[in-house]
């Protein structure tokens, strides 16, 4: 019988890791090896017999839960088995496993977005929230005239929209109290910032696609007034002139759905 073990990832393990994560993630296309780096995360190693076959990462966050209260939060992610070895067991150790890492290292709460629910939930993992995907038809965005100015930031601006993060977070229960490290990674080098309002009461986060008549993702918004939002409604708009749609994700209270919600408008829980 075949012996699963999970450990903590080891310089050693480098080739049979990101291989593992190639297969997954990178259309079984080698990563460079420049591009093998683990910057914000702890990486972990699931074995069979020896050979590396599975693996995952844990995130330090710090997740909010009304405006005082905060707890340490393992965040699952990067989880990744090789085709062959699925449905073999090394997913569910290498989770059991991390559960009684995390506790045992003084996590509170674990936290993941799940490719399936209920492959989860087997581990004592629950949904704690809905993340709504809105997909609106460039011709349904509504037309809005922003009472805020729009503005984009440059590289060395960027901190100004940290604090309109904090405030959106807090109000919020379940989301993540960035840490620095934790905005390098959500800003990489294609995003483009925009900003509504000084001091910030909205902001978009955006990767341009150059070509007409796609859908249009917008990576990333948070806002602290409805003249925040409806200043990136109106930046949506210009946007996705020449675009089929723009999509962006909402928490569950989000005002699209409340407010400015059309025909063709269509809305996904993520």
């Amino acid at each position: 019988m075949s012996e699963i073990t999970v450990r903590p990832y080891e310089p050693r393990d480098q080739e049979q890791t990101w291989h593992v994560r190639a297969m997954t993630y990178n259309d079984g296309r080698p990563i460079p090896v420049e591009e093998q780096v683990y910057k914000t995360a702890t990486p972990f190693v699931g074995e069979v017999d020896g050979k590396i076959v599975g693996t995952f990462v844990i995130m330090d966050m710090t997740v909010s839960r009304g405006v005082q209260a905060a707890w340490k939060t393992g965040g699952i992610a990067g989880v990744a088995v090789l085709p062959e070895a699925r449905q073999s067991g090394v997913g569910s150790a290498m989770m059991r496993w991390s559960l009684r890492y995390m506790r045992d290292h003084g996590y509170t709460l674990a936290a993941l977005y799940p490719f399936r629910q209920s492959y989860y939930r087997r581990f004592g993992y629950e949904t704690c929230g809905l993340r709504v995907k809105v997909t609106c038809p460039n011709s349904r965005l509504p037309k809005i005239r922003a009472e805020l100015p729009l503005r984009m930031l440059t590289p060395e601006q960027h901190g100004e929209i940290r604090g309109c993060y904090d405030a959106f977070a807090k109000a919020r229960a379940g989301m993540n109290l960035r840490e620095p490290f934790h905005w390098d990674r959500v800003i990489g080098n294609r995003t483009t910032v925009y900003a509504a309002g000084s001091p910030v009461e909205a902001y978009a986060l955006v990767e341009h696609d150059w070509q007409f008549w796609i859908d249009q993702p917008i990576s990333e918004i948070a806002w602290t007034t409805v003249r925040g939002y409806e200043a990136l409604l109106s930046l949506f708009g210009s946007i996705g002139i020449n675009k089929s749609s723009v999509s962006w994700c909402e928490p569950a209270d989000g005002l699209m759905l409340a407010r400015y919600d059309d025909q063709g408008v269509t809305y996904e829980s993520e």
